[in-house]
């Protein structure tokens, strides 16, 4: 979700892209998941305590909506 908000709010995209692509990708050097695989995961157990807890699917099916879409090369490969 702090690459949607870096994508959405500060125009970042092709940098929220690049790092969306790591995700799963980098080793230790980039941890996390994207969120290509949301319908087959079950959150409610884990966000049963959020205020957000309607919205934090939304917005990461909206990341991968927005992000997900194609391999972006590194910048060190441009």
């Amino acid at each position: 979700m702090w690459l949607l908000n870096l994508a959405l709010s500060y125009d970042m995209m092709e940098y929220g892209k690049m790092r969306y692509y790591l995700l799963g990708n980098g080793n230790s050097w980039f941890p996390g998941n994207k969120a290509d695989k949301l319908n087959e995961l079950y959150l409610r157990e884990c966000l049963v305590n959020s205020p957000h807890s309607e919205k934090i699917p939304q917005m990461l099916a909206k990341a991968q909506d927005i992000l997900g879409g194609g391999e972006v090369k590194r910048l060190s490969q441009t």
